[in-house]
């Protein structure tokens, strides 16, 4: 019944759309297309063919409004698309809309193309004047073509849908700062080139039950620029009051601090390699939509399109693209005239949940219980759907910052082990990057290596490593020719402070780009060495006072004096200076 419901409130929806619309144009409503999801009563997600086939129809219907793009290559033999809703007037505010990076997750993709009809249909409207839409159609292609019935075993339909890896296996959710796909690749570059202003990344969600058919989170504010803190927390909750009118009650997306939304909601803080997080280095306010997997797949498709709507009529009104417009003007001044961070400064690179105070949150959840398991006897966790329950919960929506970094005039990284790194940064800041044109000796700052956790599993292709600690130090660096200097701008800054700082959790050294710097190459024969080491605690007191200290703290090398000589080859004048020195160096 609910189903049968839904069906007739979103068909009830259009109908009225195309009504009004039809006021004012000469257009019939069988000229405009059912969405693939439509034609199959709710029952499909469109697939790439037919998402690309659609989106072709429209362009030919209105090729002054919009265009069917090749967004770049994919790991498919298929590019990722992006349809294009022009805006009527210059210097507009641009939104790119990404849909199916986890395709098992497909509301966005059908419900975008409903939206694309209605703002198309809408011909009077001043909806798209100052804004431009940008919609990725199915951004892992390679996962939407591989498709199934049976991967997301707690999902309410469809009845078929896409693969969460890629065609490498890869979650491309975890992929924005390593970028081992080629459709981080594109995304980057086209990110790059347009420069958005808006991010929306449209999900499903999995975890705790509860009545929310819709929650969204927003880039967390802790690590955004601070000049756009104001304005993206004015659209979430200007966002989260429209979508009550409009009787879509909605929550922050549920983490839970223990199993249950009664112990307390957490705040999803996404570093750089998820896609929000990334777009908010680049000074993008970005927002991600998780529908309730358990709520029937047509409620979700309607909840996702209530979001946009919602999102685009909060664009559209002027008093926000005033406000819009005078806080990107104060960043620009930063990013000029008045920086808000520059070298030596401090610049946060690690944070963590602040668990006092907390907020609190009116909860719509279920009632919930434990019962013996039917398949393995134990205790089991259920919930009461016939038993709706409202109840405050405490909200830690605040994180710390627990470590920070000085800001640099700029980087300097050896060309022979940055390749891929200065690859990355190219596509990402949009810029090529500057080459040493000489040999020289450089006054620079160095980090050492003291101590680091590295996964036993692999994860998304890498063993990353964690809680790093690193030591700095001042040396001369001889730099080649060809080596990369990257200049820090109060713009590239946030970016570039949480891929090149080695202690950041998503640095290109937690993601193993310069493990080689990790290993020893030259090593000694102990009958050769004891001869050396000898003379030299004979001729250089300091050493051997300091050998005398480091026995005394390692009683144990009476048993293994392989060890001892090993440490006096490592303090050594013979020992590699460079090794364990992640060669990512700061001017300043």
């Amino acid at each position: 019944m609910r189903r049968v419901l839904l069906l007739s409130l979103f068909a009830g929806l259009h109908v009225l759309t195309a009504q009004v619309s039809l006021e004012s144009s000469a257009w019939r409503l069988s000229d405009f297309p059912q969405t693939p999801c439509e034609v199959s009563q709710f029952n499909h997600t469109a697939t790439v063919s037919q998402a690309k086939e659609w989106y072709a129809a429209m362009q030919s219907r209105f090729p002054d409004r919009c265009s069917l793009l090749e967004m770049g290559p994919s790991d498919a033999a298929e590019p990722v698309r992006v349809f294009v809703i022009s805006a009527k007037q210059p210097n507009p505010i641009r939104v790119l809309v990404n849909n199916a990076i986890h395709p098992g997750e497909p509301e966005g993709v059908d419900a975008c193309m409903a939206w694309v009809r209605d703002k198309l249909l809408a011909k009077g409207s001043a909806a798209c004047d100052r804004v431009e839409y940008h919609i990725v159609l199915h951004y892992n292609v390679g996962g939407s073509l591989n498709r199934n019935a049976h991967t997301r075993a707690n999902q309410d339909g469809p009845e078929v849908y896409g693969f969460r890896g890629n065609s490498q296996n890869l979650d491309l959710n975890r992929d924005f700062i390593k970028m081992d796909s080629r459709e981080a690749w594109t995304f980057a570059r086209y990110f790059a080139q347009n420069r958005f202003d808006y991010f929306i990344d449209n999900h499903t969600s999995n975890g705790a039950d509860y009545q929310y058919a819709l929650t969204f989170f927003s880039t967390h504010p802790d690590k955004l620029h601070p000049t756009l803190r104001p304005l993206s927390e004015h659209l979430e909750t200007s966002l989260r009051a429209d979508l009550n009118e409009r009787n879509w009650i909605n929550a922050p997306y549920v983490q839970t601090q223990g199993r249950t939304p009664e112990t307390g909601l957490v705040g999803f803080f996404e570093t750089g390699r998820y896609a929000t997080g990334y777009a908010a280095l680049h000074h993008c306010i970005g927002i991600c939509v998780e529908t309730h997997m358990l709520k029937p797949f047509p409620e979700r498709v309607l909840a996702t399109l209530a979001f946009l709507q919602a999102f685009s009529d909060q664009l559209a009104a002027s008093q926000f693209q005033d406000f819009h417009d005078s806080t990107r003007q104060r960043l620009q001044q930063q990013f000029s005239s008045h920086p808000w961070i520059q070298a030596g400064d401090y610049c946060p690179i690690r944070y963590e949940l602040d668990e006092q105070p907390s907020d609190s949150l009116l909860f719509h959840g279920f009632a919930h219980g434990y019962k013996p398991s039917e398949v393995h006897g134990a205790a089991r966790l259920y919930y009461d759907r016939s038993q709706p329950l409202d109840f405050t919960v405490p909200y830690w929506n605040h994180y710390r910052a627990v470590d920070s970094a000085r800001v640099p005039l700029a980087y300097i990284l050896p060309r022979g082990y940055a390749r891929e790194v200065q690859e990355r940064l190219s596509i990402q800041l949009g810029v090529k990057l500057r080459m040493i044109p000489v040999d020289t000796v450089i006054a620079l700052t160095a980090s050492h290596l003291l101590s680091m956790k590295t996964s036993q599993e692999p994860y998304e292709g890498h063993y990353l490593h964690s809680q790093i600690q690193t030591q700095e130090y001042a040396r001369n660096v001889q730099v080649h020719r060809g080596d990369w200097i990257i200049p820090v701008t109060p713009e590239n800054a946030l970016f570039l402070m949480n891929v090149l700082e080695p202690r950041a959790p998503d640095s290109y050294f937690a993601w193993n780009f310069f493990d080689a710097c990790l290993q020893r190459k030259e090593w000694f024969s102990d009958y050769v060495f004891e001869d050396w080491a000898a003379e030299q605690l004979e001729l250089n007191e300091a050493f051997k006072e300091a050998y005398d200290r480091a026995k005394q703290e390692h009683p144990e090398w009476e048993k293994n004096p392989y060890q001892a000589l090993s440490w006096l080859y490592e303090k050594g004048p013979l020992s590699e200076p460079w090794v364990k020195e992640i060669p990512v160096y700061r001017l300043f």
